[in-house]
């Protein structure tokens, strides 16, 4: 599962500026992912999709896991499909990349 190094991420980058967002694509699970995420103590925030099939239909999201990497103004700079430890650590290469980028612009 994806979600401890989602965590681990959350950890390294979080005080730099970095923000964790997921989005449950199966409304109908959203009880069983929001009392997992309670037990298992991860600090980041996850929305629940309005209906089945909404990442799909807004984002063209066909698989589960996507992970989609924001810049500062909201673009898409990085979509990974599925999960990998190869995935990960691109992810986080280009977390840090992009903050490196963000605090030389300042």
């Amino acid at each position: 599962m994806e979600f401890p190094h989602l965590e681990q991420l959350v950890r390294k980058y979080g005080r730099r500026g970095f923000v964790m967002i997921t989005v449950n694509a199966v409304p109908e699970l959203n009880a069983d992912g929001v009392e997992f995420m309670a037990k298992k103590g991860y600090h980041f925030t996850n929305l629940t999709a309005p209906y089945s099939g909404w990442t799909s239909i807004e984002y063209g999201f066909q698989l589960s896991p996507t992970t989609v990497l924001l810049d500062q103004q909201g673009r898409a700079i990085m979509r990974l499909i599925g999960y990998s430890l190869a995935g990960v650590r691109a992810t986080d290469a280009g977390i840090n990349l992009l903050l490196q980028q963000g605090t030389r612009a300042r």
